[in-house]
């Protein structure tokens, strides 16, 4: 049964697989593995959705039979199940960011945790270099204000002196 791997072997032992409709059309320039790989994602995608809600609202459809049915409800209450749905449920509320942080939710698609943490750092990053620069602009504004320039080559043409009062360099 190699076409539900990504399919519970429970749900592939009463589910009969059906390939997909023959009436739909494509262009020939797209390859046949290209929209099976398409077809199989979405079909997992809704098939992951119908499981979690039929777990969800423990009632069972008329579309589902009372063998399949018992089969998943025992599956759903083994120790086995539980335990994994327990340990997930910590892993989705770790604090990843340390104690106190509150749980780090995983909001990111399909980019990693790493990768999602090192753009955050990226971000922090820039926006203490903003701080920063914005620092320098404002005391560049004081030093022009109080008299001090200082050109492009790093000469000052001018400087304070005790009292206040610009008093010039010579050379």
């Amino acid at each position: 049964m190699e076409q539900f791997k990504p399919v519970s072997k429970l749900a592939a032992n009463l589910v009969k697989y059906t390939e997909p409709p023959v009436y739909f059309r494509w262009d020939d320039a797209i390859r046949e593995d290209l929209i099976r790989a398409a077809y199989d994602t979405h079909a997992g995608t809704r098939y992951t959705a119908l499981m979690h809600k039929l777990k969800k609202n423990r009632v069972q459809p008329n579309f589902v039979i009372d063998e399949a049915w018992r089969r998943y409800l025992e599956y759903w209450e083994s120790e086995d199940f539980l335990a994994r749905s327990r340990q997930a449920s910590t892993n989705r509320n770790t604090e990843v960011e340390g104690p106190g942080t509150g749980p780090s939710k995983h909001g990111g698609g399909a980019v990693s945790f790493v990768t999602t943490n090192e753009r955050l750092a990226y971000v922090r990053q820039l926006e203490s270099s903003r701080v920063k620069l914005t620092q320098l602009e404002q005391e560049l504004q004081r030093a022009r204000q109080l008299g001090i320039f200082i050109s492009s080559s790093g000469d000052q043409s001018h400087s304070l002196s005790g009292n206040g009062n610009p008093e010039s360099i010579s050379a």
